[in-house]
């Protein structure tokens, strides 16, 4: 299995040091191309931008210690040509450290972002005692979009009360493909995987209608190495005439570590096959493109 991300290259800016790092879009990858997809996921996106921000802060991964991050999608990624993370690591107060995040793709931007990272945090691994024995009942796969069950990481849902669902995050089916991903990549792919389910469950949403990615937000304050993997408490709600928001607290027994939440909206397989379209044409027409990306 390859590795997210090559071709690295520092670079300065009054800001501070940077990276340039092209992504690599590997499909034979199977935790994220679960199934044939027309563009780059946003997981792989994020993924690679947290290991890009590992070498430009010269962190490991368990010490990365991020505690914010977001991302907001501007328009699809392709798989060809190939999409470059530029990376500054920036000031930030106190012991804490800032990076910034743009993706650019033939010369337009992608995505943006970007995180902090706090030396008394820890980015994992997810579970300081990592449990042994079965994994647990996972969600439907069709709910959240996957094709094989192993790639299910939230089991089934449990209505709490009208507007709140919960789920507990599973382990990872060992394999080299997800023991290279990045933890808190495994923690928001779940999010995303609940949002999903929500999306289908809370707003009855047919199976075959895709979910567009807009933003992305995380806050972990402690950082990750906890003792239990979280049950995601996940609370719905429109956003307008088009978006939806679901957040998802990240409950560890009875306390709240943290959030994700995403923001985007649903299309039918009609609509998304006119986004798309209309997306390439843009593109090779003026480098432009719709300010979002499915997930």
């Amino acid at each position: 299995m390859t590795a997210h991300t090559l071709t690295t290259s520092a670079h300065g800016t009054e800001r501070g040091p940077g990276t340039s790092t092209e992504v690599v879009v590997d499909e034979e990858n199977p935790f994220f191309f679960d199934h044939p997809l027309d563009h780059v996921p946003a997981m792989l996106l994020l993924d690679s931008a947290l290991h890009a921000a590992e070498r430009l802060t010269e962190s490991p991964s368990d010490e990365l210690g991020v505690t914010q991050l977001w991302m907001r999608f501007d328009r699809f990624c392709e798989k060809d040509p190939p999409a470059r993370l530029l990376l500054d690591d920036e000031a930030a107060a106190g012991p804490d450290r800032s990076v910034s995040v743009r993706l650019v793709q033939d010369g337009t931007q992608v995505c943006r972002g970007g995180l902090v990272t706090t030396p008394d945090a820890s980015s994992g691994p997810l579970l300081t005692e990592p449990r042994a024995g079965a994994r647990g009942p996972c969600a439907d796969a069709r709910l959240v979009h996957k094709r094989a069950g192993a790639r299910v990481l939230v089991g089934p849902p449990h209505r709490i009360d009208r507007d709140t669902l919960d789920t507990r995050m599973l382990e990872p089916e060992p394999c080299a493909a997800a023991a290279a991903v990045h933890p808190v990549t495994l923690l928001v792919e779940a999010g995303r995987q609940a949002s999903t389910m929500i999306d289908h469950t809370v707003w009855n949403t047919p199976l075959d209608h895709q979910f567009i990615v807009g933003r992305l937000d995380v806050s972990l304050p402690t950082g990750l190495a906890w003792t239990d993997l979280p049950v995601l408490r996940c609370r719905p709600r429109r956003a307008g005439a088009r978006n939806r928001v679901v957040t998802c607290e990240l409950m560890v027994g009875d306390e709240a570590r943290g959030t994700v939440t995403f923001t985007g909206r649903t299309v039918p397989p009609a609509a998304y096959r006119r986004l798309r379209a209309g997306t390439r044409n843009r593109s090779a027409a003026t480098g432009a493109g719709p300010r979002e990306t499915a997930r």
